[in-house]
């Protein structure tokens, strides 16, 4: 399993069988499907980077058309950042290379967010983790 460092606020990752770049932002503003209820969201988007670096590359395909493009929001606490992180990735890798639907996604993204947790930080913070859910997230 692949833990998440960020080192910044926003840039471009990798993470598992994505074939897409995959630009990331924390600490954003609220808008259309992002809020402190719904705290999370990814989205395929223009590929942005892909256009700045190759600007004479003619080629098209979905992979260098689009990035995935997650947006954490500003009142998710600095210590479940990592993990929220990982279940959008995890939620965008079961529908886009697996092809589940968005609920079937949510749910094991779910179960693999908790395994995150247990293997990289512990019961007590899974604990902590379902009471900041049960209190701020609209989908728990």
């Amino acid at each position: 399993m692949q833990k998440i460092e960020l080192k910044e606020n926003s840039g471009f990752m990798e993470f598992g069988r994505i074939p897409h770049h995959i630009y990331y932002e924390t600490n954003s503003e609220s808008f259309e499907d992002l809020s402190e209820k719904s705290p999370a969201i990814y989205k395929l988007t223009p590929n942005l980077l892909n256009i700045l670096l190759d600007q004479t590359n003619n080629k098209s395909s979905l992979e260098k058309d689009y990035s995935l493009s997650i947006w954490i929001h500003k009142s998710v606490p600095r210590n479940y950042i990592d993990n929220i992180m990982f279940h959008e990735l995890k939620e965008a890798e079961l529908v886009l290379v697996d092809k589940l639907d968005q609920k079937s996604a949510h749910k094991l993204a779910v179960k693999f967010e908790e395994k995150y947790i247990k293997e990289f930080y512990g019961l007590e913070k899974l604990a902590e983790l379902y009471m900041w859910r049960k209190k701020n997230i609209n989908n728990y």
